[in-house]
């Protein structure tokens, strides 16, 4: 595999996420994180704060990781949206066993920055399967406290396709591999690394 760096963009407040994004499910965890923020007076929430009865629509689709900064990124929660279309549970594994060694570095910059600063990001990600159909999927990932003293912080995300794929995803039975084609960092009043850049394939779109 051929790799190559990719600048991310930047959306300067939670307010202006809502409307970039391209999925409902998307749209309804911007509004439950932003009123959570609103709030609390812009102190960060744990999940328990999340009421999955108001993200309806996006829970099939969650995915919740402790973050333990130079150490672990554990996943905690993972809906049954995404079990089916990566094709097993990985509830209690490092997050890093299911991305190319190769970007394995990228994406603990990113999980890890996303608790340190903290701060958030919109993407669009390019997924794979064994049966060989492509996918485009909406990504929102927000920071969590955490309430384990071994985490210094927890990501939550939300996972979606773009489109219909959704109905076709039972037939794709394993993910194969993700390649983020676009990754936007929200800033949420403390900042971003502005010097961060992507891993990402080098092929045509």
């Amino acid at each position: 595999m051929v790799w190559k760096y990719k600048k991310a963009g930047y959306i300067a407040s939670i307010g202006e996420v809502e409307e970039r994004c391209q999925t409902d499910q998307s749209k309804e965890m911007v509004r439950a994180y932003r009123n959570l923020l609103e709030t609390s007076q812009g102190k960060l929430p744990v999940f328990r704060d999340i009421d999955l009865a108001k993200v309806k629509m996006a829970a099939p689709n969650v995915a919740l990781c402790s973050v333990g900064i130079g150490r672990h990124c554990t996943i905690r929660f993972f809906g049954d949206g995404l079990r089916r279309r990566v094709g097993v549970s990985p509830v209690g594994r490092d997050f890093f066993e299911f991305v190319h060694p190769e970007r394995a570095e990228s994406i603990r910059q990113v999980m890890e920055m996303l608790v340190r600063y903290p701060c958030a990001y919109l993407a669009q990600v390019r997924q794979e399967f064994t049966s060989g159909r492509t996918i485009i999927v909406e990504t929102v990932a927000f920071p969590l406290a955490s309430s384990r003293t071994e985490d210094d912080g927890q990501v939550i995300l939300t996972d979606t396709p773009i489109g219909d794929a959704e109905t076709m995803l039972d037939r794709d039975k394993v993910l194969l591999s993700a390649d983020v084609l676009r990754r936007d960092l929200i800033d949420l009043g403390y900042g971003v690394d502005e010097t961060f850049e992507d891993l990402v394939s080098d092929r045509h779109d």
